[in-house]
């Protein structure tokens, strides 16, 4: 059986399945995101922005981002942008709605699906990027591809709490954690970073620097080769 994380692999063999019959291939990212020279943020713009980039299902939480933005008050953070990226159809206008529902059009934009080479480019511009999931049994036994793809363009992360999230972002000092749908805490969190150029800049080496060591599809794929080459062994 093969799982994306460790908390997949301690869930499955708590039921158990023999651990030799279990193999993490995680879902790292390639260590060709970190080609591009770093671009940081701020070179062009007055504005604090910070990006989400994927889905709009429920799951996501991005109405707990929303409503941290409602909190965040413009004397506190003058020039916020939150951007979120990735929403589709009923989701997409949805979350528009929800939005204008919180009067924070101006400090909250909403975009729907964008070609990838957009998305590194937001990506680059932001000063920090969000994992706002739900913690829930699934989510505390899954990884989201976009946590390594954020931490191999050097930004720092905030992300909730489910548990591979704050394992990694926690032991690397990559970012910060708040409890899952708790908006007052994201708005701290938010807060925290914005008010910390230096802390920013830290945390954001520190994740470049656990991708190139060790969160890369290069080292987590040869496990999976590796098994391939068990299975069926190469022939001469």
């Amino acid at each position: 059986v093969v799982v994306v994380i460790e908390e997949a692999y301690e869930r499955l063999a708590a039921t158990g399945i023999p651990r030799e019959r279990l193999l993490v291939v995680a879902n790292y990212t390639n260590l060709s995101d970190l080609d591009q020279p770093i671009r940081h943020a701020g070179e062009e713009s007055s504005q604090f922005t910070i990006v989400y980039a994927g889905g709009f299902a429920a799951t996501r939480d991005l109405r707990t981002v929303v409503d941290a933005a409602a909190l965040i008050s413009p004397e506190t953070i003058p020039h916020l942008q939150i951007q979120l990226l990735g929403g589709q159809g009923a989701e997409y206008e949805n979350m528009c709605a929800y939005v204008r529902s919180k009067g924070v059009e101006q400090r909250v934009n909403v975009f729907d699906w964008r070609p990838m080479a957009e998305v590194w480019q937001h990506i680059e511009q932001s000063h920090a990027c969000l994992v706002p999931h739900v913690r829930s049994p699934h989510t505390d036994s899954t990884i989201p591809h976009k946590l390594f793809q954020y931490m191999a363009r050097q930004k720092p992360v905030i992300v909730s709490d489910c548990a591979p999230l704050a394992r990694i972002v926690t032991d690397n000092a990559c970012g910060l954690v708040y409890p899952s749908g708790n908006a007052e805490e994201l708005a701290k969190a938010i807060i925290q970073l914005y008010q910390s150029p230096e802390q920013r800049t830290i945390m954001g080496q520190h994740g470049r620097s656990a991708v190139l060591r060790e969160y890369n599809w290069e080292q987590t794929a040869e496990g999976l080769l590796q098994l391939y080459r068990t299975i069926l062994p190469m022939k001469a």
